[in-house]
């Protein structure tokens, strides 16, 4: 069912103890016991099904003392009104959803429907709540029933902990007007952060708090497009507290501390958990080996994955506790990371620690301290620029996972200055993989044109390797789901093919490590391939040739940059016997040469004969996952090259 999606993002870290007292009133009369419609705007933007009228969010910081002593840090009002311009389908739009975090506890919830003529109905009775994967809560309320002219408005009041936050403004629907504030005591000082020119809140005094306004009206929905992630670019305001002062003493705010805080917990084990991890360490046969470091940090975390089952975290047992993992080969995600750290330690593996956000979610920034965007974790090996995910199942090493790739990110590590061990924090980009990794390519070779059928090679290596393997290890032995994890990387549209033999080697998680490929052999009859055209042949390609880029030119606007998953390189090569007294009539199609001097990505292909054979080469290169500027429009003209590609036909004639 599609449903509007209101995404609360209000995210959160560690907790003061503040003065203040709280102040309720920050938008007068924002829920009125009598329900009262609100203009409606005019213009092109509002000819749409529905739209959001008003948008406001409120954070207040004067906190009273028994909530403080609970480790709550602001109350946090959101107060949304959405108008209904045209009957919607009952069948496809009879609900709303949104996500309230981790960090919030609801007190509140009011929701009504305002009918054109001003009647008012109750919805709160068709509200539900769930909790949600992230440690949230899914709040969903159904039966609409919504009707042109209708105004749906609701009101959500919690309480949150941490000191930091994102007030979005932007959607997938226009909005008329987004509202702001954040009421604060004087003894905090608080750093805003926008990605829309001139959002910076205006600054006010009321009594012993400061106040910060914001308001943009006419917010234009953003464009959802494959060839990029929509969150990070939504219109935000962002805030984080910077310092705080109690009594004479002042205290910055820095990711130096929360470095320092979030790192030992991973780095700590105690005398028990240091000889077991000895213990595990001495019964790992590859350790008595000679072996280059890269694969043995393959080797190591095959193992762990391999012999220790990912369980949830039970918030009333220790996270972390290597004790009992090692006993029960079973540990959270926090357990996973802590134990593949003591291995490295032991082992006298050089190791920092990265924290950091995710490519589809908000970044982290340097000025702006909010540890909770803050939450995937990397071990980073400095002496090799690559990391490891020890708490992603489905990640190996050197690959970890893409979304978490050329991020921002906090690195830890420890040292030890004079007799004293201290913990070092900086900020840095988490490594960028090389594109060479990521090898995808396909050997296809044409015997007999009567008897059209393909002898394919495929081969997958890095991160296509993993997105392969996956497909594999869900299967498992099924033959049924492995027949469809064949049928979606071999290629060809399956009305076009039938495929006489398949095998695949190297396709699940084993000790061969990750520049060892996946290879899937095939072989593909296809008549419909080939056409006779007169006195000659036609032999459609285009499905061989164009590989797996998505195919829409259409550009992500304005400074909104092209992003992959990850760097990769693909390589076609077919072969064809071309029959006596035939020749290639159309060579200089299979002709190209796209790229420049920097050599970001590009593409090449070209045609070879040697004697009766026809060697076609095509080649794609993308080394980065974000491209901007002149690299973004030179991804535009690889793929609508890969568009006539698609329809490439080789000619052969008398």
């Amino acid at each position: 069912m599609q449903r509007l999606i209101f995404l609360l993002i209000t995210l959160c870290w560690i907790t003061f103890s503040l003065p203040g007292k709280a102040q309720e009133n920050k938008f007068p009369d924002v829920w009125p016991r009598t329900a009262v419609k609100h203009p409606v705007p005019t213009g092109a933007q509002y000819n749409v099904p529905y739209f959001t009228l008003i948008h406001r969010e409120t954070f207040d910081f004067n906190v009273n003392n028994e909530d403080k002593a609970a480790g709550i840090a602001y109350y946090h009002k959101l107060y949304k009104s959405i108008q209904i311009q045209q009957t919607l389908n009952r069948d496809t739009f009879n609900s709303i959803q949104f996500n309230v975090p981790s960090n919030e506890e609801t007190r509140s919830f009011n929701i009504r429907k305002i009918s054109a003529d001003g009647t008012a109905t109750n919805l709160a009775r068709n509200a539900r709540a769930v909790n949600n994967n992230a440690g949230g809560t899914t709040i969903s309320v159904e039966g609409l029933e919504a009707n042109a002219g209708d105004e749906i408005e609701y009101e959500l009041v919690s309480k949150a902990s941490g000191y930091a936050g994102i007030f979005s403004m932007q959607s997938e629907i226009p909005c008329a007007e987004a509202l702001f504030r954040l009421t604060a005591p004087k003894t905090m000082k608080f750093n805003f952060s926008s990605n829309i020119p001139q959002a910076t809140p205006t600054a006010t005094e009321d009594g012993n708090s400061n106040v910060y306004t914001f308001t943009q009206e006419n917010v234009t929905p953003i464009r959802n497009n494959p060839l990029y992630n929509v969150k990070p670019a939504l219109a935000r305001l962002e805030f984080a507290l910077a310092e705080i002062t109690e009594g004479s003493k002042t205290t910055k705010i820095n990711w130096q501390d929360f470095g320092k805080e979030t790192f030992i917990p991973y780095a700590a084990i105690n005398k028990q958990e240091a000889r077991l991890v000895e213990k595990e360490l001495a019964n790992l046969p590859f350790l008595k080996q000679r072996i280059p470091l890269p694969t043995l940090l393959y080797l190591l975390e095959q193992y762990m994955k391999t012999n220790y089952q990912l369980i949830p975290t039970d918030p009333y047992l220790n996270p972390g506790d290597l004790s009992a993992a090692i006993r029960t080969r079973r540990t959270d995600k926090m357990g996973m990371i802590k134990l593949m750290n003591a291995f490295l330690y032991y082992l006298n593996i050089p190791t920092h620690m990265l924290f950091t956000s995710s490519r589809d979610e908000i970044p982290l920034q340097k000025d702006l301290v909010n540890p909770q965007l803050a939450t995937n974790v990397l071990l980073y090996f400095p002496t090799l620029g690559q990391a490891m995910a020890p708490g992603e199942p489905e990640s190996r090493f050197p690959c970890y996972p893409a979304n978490w790739i050329n991020l921002l990110a906090v690195r830890c590590h420890d040292t030890l200055i004079g007799d004293k061990s201290e913990v070092l924090t900086d900020l840095i980009n988490t490594p960028l993989p090389d594109y060479t990794l990521s090898n995808i390519s396909m050997d296809a070779t044409l015997t007999d044109l009567n008897n059209p059928s393909w002898e394919v090679t495929q081969s997958y290596g890095g991160y296509a390797a993993i997105n392969v393997k996956r497909g594999f290890e869900r299967a498992g032995k099924d033959e049924g789901r492995r027949n469809a994890a064949f049928n979606s990387i071999l290629p060809l549209e399956p009305a076009v093919r039938k495929v006489t033999s398949y095998s695949a080697t190297n396709e699940l998680f084993t000790n061969q490590p990750l520049d060892k490929p996946v290879v899937v052999k095939s072989k593909l009859n296809t008549p419909s391939l080939v056409e006779n055209k007169g006195t000659g042949k036609n032999i459609k390609l285009g499905d061989l040739l164009s590989g797996s880029l998505i195919l829409n030119p259409v550009m992500p606007e304005d400074t909104l940059p092209v992003q992959l998953a990850f760097p990769f390189y693909f390589e076609t090569r077919l072969h064809i016997d071309i029959p006596e007294g035939y020749k290639v009539m159309n060579k200089d199609d299979f002709a190209a040469n796209i790229g420049d001097k920097n050599e970001n990505l590009g593409m090449k292909m070209r045609l070879v004969q040697d004697g009766n054979k026809a060697h076609i080469f095509v080649v794609q290169y993308f080394k980065l996952v974000d491209y901007k500027g002149a690299d973004k429009a030179l991804f535009k003209k690889i793929l609508e090259r890969v568009l006539i590609l698609k329809q490439q036909e080789l000619i052969l004639g008398k």
